[in-house]
């Protein structure tokens, strides 16, 4: 539950902000967004569980995790899609 609470957040928030600003965020942004509101939609769905709001927080901590790791994954995402266009495995604009 926790797993599927915070990629369905993470998701449907990625999707969200690429549609709304697809020229002002880079895929590092999004994946930063990603990270973030995955770890809201555990700790969400861990509140509920526990029938307590004060597993929200490790929300600050879990923030700044889910940053890096977003901005580490926006890195590779920019990387490989360089990578692979230029051998010509992408036919699609992806961005």
């Amino acid at each position: 539950m926790y797993a599927f609470s915070g990629a369905m957040l993470s998701f449907f928030s990625m999707y969200l902000i690429k549609k709304l600003h697809p020229k002002y965020i880079s895929f590092i942004g999004i994946s930063a967004v990603g990270g973030i509101m995955h770890n809201v939609g555990q700790l969400v769905t861990a509140s509920l569980i526990a029938q307590s709001f004060s597993v929200m927080l490790y929300l600050p901590v879990l923030a700044v995790m889910g940053i890096l790791a977003g901005i580490a994954v926006g890195i590779v995402v920019n990387y490989l899609l360089k990578h692979v266009k230029a051998l010509g495995l992408i036919t699609t604009k992806l961005y």
